[in-house]
């Protein structure tokens, strides 16, 4: 190269201020592989600089991630060559190499992402998670890759406090789950009845196939025809256009004998797509697992026998790709009834074996296969390599309305089973958390704390200012915190209607009565007679007002505690020999003094 021309490029890359490692990606742009441009789907591939670039990074970044990961990375792309082209056409600004991305790219999305005018109609946590996502984009690009310089300033969320939108995943309630677990059941115990009922007429010996060339007729009894399909075809169970060449016969059976159809037995010979509805139902219910991970269930990830447990249980592993683990359930092995999952997944195995023979090899090992009722490919999966994923949501649907059910996806059985879990722990969020298998407390409290949990936290933080007011208020004779009484009574032993609404004169509607005492003589007390601790905790009273009744001034005994003794004294009276003879041998610490 003559000196002049290179001492003119020598001053072109410094006026670019550009270290080495980024003026070898400039000067030769194929360090970023433009060979992988394929992942990209077809509007995000024109670009010459942007395109190389995402292409890698989408392969290195997001190859183990669910298609819903992915579907919502390629959204946020969009939205830059959204940007990308709104520069070109308003400010004439065009990206022909790495030099003339400046960085102040970042600062001008955010400040058209903001715009009223001309940015996207979004809500602040939609802009927010598709800003993130091409943030991590441009983070790569200058720390993996070298690709844009150390001085290049990558702004965080620009949104921060848009994670208050967050709303937690809809929840089903008690009314509504009901009804689709006793659907899904009633559905496989139908489906595994037809199933043994053609093994039935397999074995039969009795029942004889008929000769490849047999007319029409020789199919008019159901059970022939059925036999037929289901071992008259060793090299594979054909299809509906392949019938009609190979068993002309059997094809016009199935069409003019109203009896039967050939999609009736299929579905009495194989899972189809329909009939597996129920089964991912109550696996999804019973493990909580993800969406995806239920759906891509594998048989290498099944072990008959727990590490722990041995052949006692079935230890199921799902993969869950964002998490970076897998998501694991146990369950046992000896219980036959169908809302086991291990019991679903024994049917499963004998019902599919014939079908993953005829499968790709990379299909083989789902659990969730099934024999298409008319496809040109006839037998497949849920996963995004069989046929299409719209497969499962289109069965899903058939299932809700065959069963009159209120709408739902696999999405809702997870939070439902976490508000369950919450509902039975009182608010933990460690078990939550435990359940749903996530790595911060935080992911659990976000998105899988649903509004009846809050309103419940809400009712155990009012009920707990209750218990702390009405304890001031009495001195500290009535503590509704721990063992020493009643949560809703003032009066140890005793019971109350309506805490809220005291008739004492000296009482509130409205706050937690304090008349500690006097619960006896009260219209609204209740009494459990066949409980010990009562009646040791009513004997400490009758104890502790034989002891006032010397100290109290006679006319305010007459009046207040002289009723309430009379009534103690009856209350004693209705315990059973039985019951004295248990509460004998309770040692309750004592109760406060009267007054």
């Amino acid at each position: 190269m003559p000196r002049e021309h290179q001492s003119t490029v020598t001053r072109r890359n410094s006026h670019l201020r550009i270290p080495a490692t980024r003026r070898a990606l400039v000067d030769h742009p194929t360090t970023l592989s433009s060979a992988s441009i394929s992942v990209l789907p077809e509007e995000l591939r024109g670009h010459k600089v942007f395109s190389p670039a995402l292409a890698q990074y989408v392969r290195d970044q997001f190859a183990r991630a669910s298609p819903g990961t992915k579907k919502q990375a390629l959204k946020a792309f969009r939205l830059l060559w959204a940007f990308i082209g709104h520069e070109q056409i308003n400010t004439r600004r065009i990206y022909r190499s790495w030099s003339d991305v400046d960085d102040g790219l970042l600062s001008r999305l955010i400040a058209w992402m903001s715009s009223a005018e001309d940015g996207p109609k979004l809500n602040s946590l939609t802009k927010a998670t598709r800003y993130n996502l091409i943030r991590a984009l441009f983070e790569w690009l200058k720390i993996d890759r070298n690709v844009l310089p150390e001085s290049w300033v990558i702004r965080r969320n620009p949104w921060p406090l848009s994670y208050r939108q967050t709303k937690s995943r809809d929840v089903l309630s008690e009314a509504e789950l009901g009804p689709i677990l006793k659907a899904a059941v009633q559905d496989i115990q139908k489906t595994v009845a037809r199933w043994d009922h053609a093994r039935a007429i397999i074995k039969d010996p009795s029942i004889v196939v008929p000769p490849r060339d047999a007319k029409i007729s020789a199919y008019k009894n159901p059970a022939v025809a059925l036999k037929t399909l289901g071992t008259g075809f060793p090299e594979g169970l054909p299809s509906r256009e392949d019938l009609k060449t190979r068993r002309k016969g059997l094809y016009h059976a199935f069409l003019h004998y109203p009896q039967f159809s050939y999609v009736s037995a299929i579905e009495s010979l194989f899972p189809t797509p329909r009939l597996l509805v129920p089964f991912v139902v109550l696996i999804a219910q019973a493990t909580l697992f993800n969406p995806d991970t239920v759906l891509q269930l594998r048989w290498s990830k099944i072990d008959e026998e727990h590490p722990v447990f041995g052949a006692d249980r079935w230890r199921l592993r799902g993969d869950k790709p964002r998490a970076g683990r897998a998501q694991v359930r146990s369950f046992p092995a000896k219980v036959t009834d169908l809302t086991n999952p291990v019991a679903l997944l024994r049917v499963l195995r004998t019902q599919t074996a014939a079908i993953r023979t005829g499968l790709p090899r990379e299909l083989r090992d789902y659990v969730f296969v099934f024999r298409a009722e008319s496809s040109a490919k006839p037998a497949g999966s849920f996963t995004g390599s069989g046929p299409s994923r719209g497969t499962w949501h289109r069965v899903l649907r058939r299932f809700i309305s065959d069963y009159r059910l209120r709408p739902f996806t696999l999405a809702n059985l997870r939070p439902t089973g976490s508000d369950l879990v919450d509902e039975m722990t009182e608010g933990n969020l460690t078990a939550q958390q435990t359940l749903l298998n996530h790595a911060l407390p935080e992911t659990t409290e976000r998105y899988y704390r649903s509004h009846a949990a809050h309103e419940r936290l809400q009712e155990k933080l009012a009920q707990a200012m209750a218990w702390r007011d009405r304890y001031a208020r009495s001195g500290g004779a009535v503590d509704s915190r721990g063992k020493l009484g009643s949560r809703r009574a003032a009066t140890p032993g005793y019971e109350c209607f309506d805490p809220y609404d005291s008739p004492e004169p000296d009482q509130f509607s409205g706050r937690l009565c304090t008349a500690y005492g006097r619960c006896p003589a009260c219209p609204l007390h209740a009494l459990n007679t066949r409980s010990a601790s009562s009646l040791a905790r009513v004997t400490q009273l009758a104890a502790r007002l034989e002891e006032c009744s010397e100290v109290i001034a006679p006319q305010r005994w007459l009046s207040k505690w002289a009723p309430v003794q009379k009534a103690v004294r009856a209350h004693l009276l209705l315990f059973a020999d039985e019951t004295y003879a248990a509460a004998r041998s309770l040692q309750l610490p004592p109760i406060p003094d009267i007054e």
